[in-house]
């Protein structure tokens, strides 16, 4: 008995009631970098995710529907970034091949397409059970889809005025 308070006060360990008894020829842990777990970083979730979540619960919800998280996304940076872009540009300089900007923006288009099925095959997982607890309304994403049919349609008919 003796010898154990001996090896207790002797061990790096203290003698924890609560916990039981701890053997005293245990070495001591050591935890090194490498055999800790990563610290998870915080992800933060933006419009744009949800956009994806709802097109790719959607392509779920009617297994027919070729609208995906990719599509949806997609419609919504083309709606948004790059046919405004587009509009700018070609007001701005007619006097360049109108083809020459069209297929240079059909590239763009394009580039941005594979970008985002890039980000959401690494980002997708996360995405999905972080809104796994929200409902999916398919009228809504409906609504979502035509929105950005519209924003169009409304672009082309100003960049039709002169």
């Amino acid at each position: 008995e003796t010898s154990r308070q001996e090896a207790r006060q002797n061990s790096s360990y203290r003698y924890r009631p609560d916990r039981g008894e701890r053997s005293a020829d245990v070495p001591p842990r050591i935890y090194t970098l490498g055999m800790m777990k990563p610290q998870e970083h915080k992800r933060r979730f933006y419009f744009w995710d949800y956009l994806w979540w709802m097109g790719e619960k959607w392509k779920r919800a009617r297994g027919t529907s070729r609208i995906d998280g990719e599509m949806m996304l997609s419609i919504y940076i083309f709606a948004l970034l790059i046919f405004p872009v587009m509009i700018v540009t070609i007001r701005l300089l007619p006097d360049v091949l109108l083809w020459l900007s069209c297929v240079v923006f059909i590239v763009i288009t394009f580039a941005v397409m594979s970008l985002v099925g890039r980000v959401y095959r690494r980002r997708g997982k996360a995405v999905m059970s972080h809104y796994a607890k929200r409902g999916f309304n398919e009228v809504l994403a409906v609504l979502l889809w035509f929105l950005a049919i519209a924003i169009i349609c409304c672009m082309m008919y100003f960049l039709s005025q002169k």
